[in-house]
């Protein structure tokens, strides 16, 4: 079958209208991640999939930044301030200091001795973020419960007629089926791991194909 052929085939898997509202960069990606499995599984299925996995990776990271984390944000700096923020998500009721379990959302000015949010200008963020980086964003560490203010930006942008409880399961959900990408995406990317052709499948699968967890990060629906 030729790559073309392939391709057309996935967009049918995903639908024609999920497509379409992807952007060039992740629909390349999604391409790309296609063409090197089937080339392998082709030419030698017992070769390292990793080429085929980080694409998917990247794009999920990609999308993850453009449709949660930076609207996040921005939707915190406009309806909080780093000491409500703190206050209604009781970061302060641990041992550790708020900017270290919430590092990617605050950051303390020692010369102001002040909290501030992270800052986003023009869509650029003064901090890297990364698919792992995800669950403590939100804070949903243990997966069974999360941040407030998290459950009010979902709420907000997303699922307005839903109760706090449902929209904090979604969360903790999304948060467990990334943290668990998150961790094929380091292997992929280290030394000592090699992804077979069942893992290549099964990041295609959750990301794209089954589960399409990419499309609940841009459009999602509980």
């Amino acid at each position: 079958m030729s790559n073309s052929n392939n391709i057309q085939g996935l967009i049918k898997i995903i639908g024609e209208k999920n497509w379409n509202q992807l952007s060039h960069d992740t629909q390349v990606g999604i391409q790309t991640s296609e063409i090197c499995m089937d080339f392998l599984k082709s030419n030698c299925s017992s070769a390292d999939f990793s080429a085929s996995i980080m694409p998917l990776m990247r794009i999920l990271e990609k999308e993850i930044i453009d449709n949660f984390y930076i609207p996040y944000l921005l939707f915190l700096n406009s309806n909080y301030t780093p000491a409500t923020y703190i206050q209604i998500n009781q970061l302060s009721n641990t041992n550790k200091n708020p900017n270290d379990i919430r590092k990617k959302i605050l950051y303390y000015d020692d010369k102001k001795k002040k909290y501030f949010f992270r800052k986003v200008n023009n869509n650029k963020l003064d901090v890297k973020f990364y698919l792992g980086n995800f669950q403590f964003t939100v804070g949903a560490e243990n997966y069974f419960s999360c941040d407030a203010t998290a459950v009010q930006f979902y709420k907000t942008k997303f699922f307005p007629s839903a109760n706090n409880n449902k929209i904090t399961s979604w969360i903790c959900n999304i948060a467990n089926d990334i943290e668990s990408l998150s961790l094929a995406r380091n292997e992929s990317a280290h030394a000592g791991y090699i992804k077979s052709i069942h893992d290549a499948e099964n990041a295609m699968n959750q990301i794209i194909k089954t589960d399409k967890l990419l499309f609940q990060i841009i459009n999602p629906t509980i």
